[in-house]
């Protein structure tokens, strides 16, 4: 019997309060590590949305002035400083994604050459991604050449 009680002693493990001290401790602790960690997460995806976003305006740019100056490619979409409403650019590559658009003659203030009108058109592409950022990306258009 002394035998057995002083094997009972020397045994090394953990007892249930310790465990449950740690499983205490743990569900304080855990929060406060884990949250900081989701939100660099969530962040590390923004350089990727921005670069999809310059792409997204880059693509509606050349589809906007591919045509000549006079052509539907840049109508006049408005002439205050309203934007078509926001469309989805494409369900299937880029389902999180908005843009909007708006063609508006340069005006005169703009310019400091004088009376003569001007040949410019600014376009004003706004994407927006899944968190709601909005990127906003500007041009102007102007008459070449050989357009009409």
């Amino acid at each position: 019997m002394a035998y057995y009680k002083m094997a009972l002693k020397n045994q090394k493990g953990i007892t249930l309060i310790e465990m449950i001290v740690f499983i205490i401790v743990a569900a304080v602790v855990m929060p406060v590590i884990i949250s900081p960690v989701l939100t660099l997460l969530k962040d590390s995806t923004k350089p990727e949305k921005a670069v999809t976003a310059n792409f997204l305006g880059q693509q509606k740019f050349e589809e906007i002035t591919k045509n000549d100056y006079s052509d539907s490619g840049l109508d006049i979409t408005t002439t205050t400083d309203e934007f078509i409403a926001y469309s989805v650019v494409d369900a299937t590559d880029f389902p999180d994604y908005q843009w909007c658009w708006k063609v508006n003659y340069v005006s005169q203030a703009l310019i400091d050459s004088g009376a003569i009108p001007t040949d410019y058109k600014k376009i004003t592409v706004k994407v927006k991604d899944s968190y709601n950022t909005e990127y906003i990306y500007y041009t102007l258009a102007t008459k070449r050449a050989n357009d009409p």
